[in-house]
């Protein structure tokens, strides 16, 4: 017995000018928030450029054109503003994974969204954003080698 075709597998790959122009301008917010994680916690570099890629181009191929990993990017904030362990953040990221592939495999992710309206997206966007920049204006502020280690953040 063959499985019925899914909508997604009948697209075909969808790649113009525009999405190379997509892939590119999402690097502006990918690239410091993984040198961040790199810098100031510790993180392994190639594990880090390997496992983004890795999702880049898996999610890709599944969705059939480039697609940002935004998930990626809301932990490299929290792990980069708590400064968090490098085991913390791939336990996090782990985690993450595995609970987006529930929702995704449940179809519980049809019926969130009403769980959370936009505008309490748009808060916890809003309060992440604020707490990074709270933590970049700290090394700004109180710079330090990165011969001395990871970084440790301001707290005001």
């Amino acid at each position: 017995m063959t499985e019925k075709p899914t909508a997604t597998s009948l697209l075909p790959f969808r790649f113009n000018l525009s999405e190379l122009g997509g892939a590119f301008g999402d690097l502006g917010t990918l690239l410091p928030l993984a040198i961040a994680l790199i810098a100031i916690n510790g993180m392994n570099p190639t594990s880090v450029m390997l496992m983004v890629g890795l999702f880049y181009i898996a999610s890709g191929i599944y969705f059939r054109l480039p697609m940002p990993v935004q998930p990626f990017k809301a932990v490299a904030a929290i792990a980069i503003s708590q400064s968090l362990a490098p085991g913390v953040i791939s336990a996090a990221g782990l985690l993450m994974g595995l609970i987006l592939f529930a929702l995704s495999f449940t179809g519980a992710v049809k019926w969130l969204p009403r769980l959370f309206p936009l505008p309490i997206v748009r808060g916890i966007q809003l309060g992440v954003g604020l707490v990074l920049l709270k933590t970049a204006l700290g090394l700004i502020l109180k710079p330090q080698l990165a011969s001395e280690g990871p970084i440790t953040t301001w707290n005001a």
